[in-house]
């Protein structure tokens, strides 16, 4: 009886996983790589998650970022390395997690993870922990604000 179950189990796993579970990653690092590198296009702000008592809207945040990335090129390399420059080149590691879950780190300083989406045309990388270092002008009072956001390339 144990041995018939362990079979119908394994049978039933077995056919739950097929051959597009692994294409699609695979096909995603492809993309990834084969496309680079790709050039910044817009920042995108969803929705601030924490204000930090800050007065700010989302489009307020998105200019500042738009500018920031303004003319960022991001290059991915097969052996797992990349590039981004813009006012100066930044190295760092990046893994394909998942078919939708991609790893940036640097060594160092960071070590990021987004959510993915990988076209021939347009790379998204989207996050909820975005974090956006703010001053307000009248105070001069520093802060954090957490929001949800993707950056895309073309």
């Amino acid at each position: 009886m144990n041995k018939k179950l362990f079979l119908i189990l394994l049978s039933i796993f077995v056919l739950s996983c097929n051959a597009d579970d692994n294409m699609d990653s695979t096909d995603n690092i492809e993309i990834l790589i084969s496309a680079s590198p790709w050039n910044f296009e817009r920042f995108e702000v969803e929705n601030i998650i924490y204000a930090d008592g800050f007065e700010i809207q989302e489009s307020d945040i998105a200019l500042v970022e738009n500018q920031r990335f303004s003319g960022q090129i991001i290059k991915f390399n097969s052996n797992g390395t990349g590039t981004a420059t813009a006012n100066q080149l930044l190295e760092f590691n990046w893994k394909l997690e998942s078919t939708n879950k991609l790893k940036l780190s640097n060594g160092y300083i960071y070590n990021l993870t987004y959510d993915v989406s990988i076209s021939d045309s347009q790379l998204t990388l989207s996050s909820d922990s975005f974090i956006f270092q703010y001053q307000d002008p009248e105070s001069g009072r520093l802060g954090e604000i957490t929001y949800e956001g993707r950056i895309l390339f073309k």
